[in-house]
């Protein structure tokens, strides 16, 4: 959404700069200056602006794309970072649990196992009880599933 409300912007500035006839230049410096507004805003200044999600769409905006993308090029860089920040995300009886699928997962080599471990111990209970649990995105994950998308 924001980058549709982006690409407005630029083209309504790039029609009214045109239509009051200023240089190519001052149109790039104009849409640039923009740009660098935009980027600034995007970006939470401190922990109160961080995004606050359910743990179904932090699983789907974060973990998901980290998945394909680790599947299609094999860099498992982005898989690794979020789930080491999952276990911080369940219920605190459960986060030790929760930290053991994600040890012996990267232990082995293998992130893609704790999503299969997770599901195959908890998809009952996330349904019923995790799915629409408020979370805040961890401040080192903040704009992570923007950066993933943007290599696919």
């Amino acid at each position: 959404m924001k980058q549709k409300y982006f690409a407005t912007a630029l083209l309504t500035l790039s029609l009214a700069l045109f239509a009051q006839g200023k240089s190519k230049e001052e149109t790039a410096t104009s849409q640039q200056k923009t740009k660098n507004q935009s980027s600034e805003k995007s970006k939470p200044s401190n922990k109160a602006e961080l995004e606050v999600t359910n743990l179904h769409d932090f699983m789907e905006d974060y973990t998901k794309p980290a998945m394909k993308y680790f599947k299609k090029s094999g860099d498992k860089s982005y898989l690794t970072r979020i789930l080491n920040e999952v276990p911080a995300l369940a219920i605190e009886e459960e986060k030790a649990d929760w930290q053991k699928i994600v040890d012996e997962s990267l232990a082995n080599d293998m992130p893609e196992n704790s999503c299969k471990s997770c599901h195959d111990l908890y998809k009952k209970s996330y349904k019923k009880s995790y799915r629409k649990r408020e979370i805040k995105v961890p401040i080192s994950l903040v704009g992570l599933d923007q950066e993933i998308r943007k290599k696919k």
